[in-house]
């Protein structure tokens, strides 16, 4: 069977050519081949050599010159990460420093609290038995409201402190 099949595309190939062989098609004719090779490796070089010569070299000083941007921007970067890093831990050192302190200054504020209401106790003793109870409401008013801003105050030392540390970090950032 395979002999059949290669014996039949021969047969048909030869009256194909022949067939063509006998209007002359140009583009059939085997006889321009080889110039037409010949041709086309001369000018396929031709090409390389004017493309390898004038094309390539700019390229390949372009692609040089973006690696180097490229490589310097990326160390620029690490060395930013890594101040970046050092602010951060700058910063929550401040933080840290800036809580302690608002723990001691609610303890300050307790303490005058105190000292308050025991001078306002002492000076309630003084006063008659009706005074004292009105004395005693007013202390209790008084009380609350300390107590009350108690929070407030070391709420607000608090973001005083962080303002001022992020205020400081700014600075440092710019400078």
């Amino acid at each position: 069977m395979p002999l059949l099949s290669a014996r039949l595309a021969s047969a048909f190939l030869m009256l194909v050519y022949g067939k063509l062989r006998k209007y002359k098609m140009p583009q059939i004719d085997f006889s321009t081949y080889t110039m037409q090779i010949l041709y086309l490796l001369f000018f396929f070089f031709l090409t390389y050599l004017v493309v390898s010569r004038l094309f390539i070299n700019k390229i390949e000083a372009v692609l040089s010159m973006r690696q180097n941007k490229t490589d310097n921007l990326l160390s620029e970067a690490e060395v930013m990460i890594i101040a970046a890093r050092k602010l951060m831990l700058e910063a929550q050192e401040i933080v840290k420093d800036a809580r302690i302190e608002s723990i001691g200054t609610k303890k300050t504020a307790r303490e005058n609290a105190k000292h308050f209401l025991s001078v306002e106790m002492a000076g309630i003793r003084k006063t008659s038995e009706k005074e004292l109870l009105k004395q005693l409401e007013k202390l209790k008013r008084i009380e609350q409201k300390m107590l009350a801003q108690i929070p407030k105050l070391s709420e607000q030392i608090g973001s005083e402190l962080a303002n001022l540390s992020l205020r400081y970090f700014d600075s440092m950032i710019r400078d």
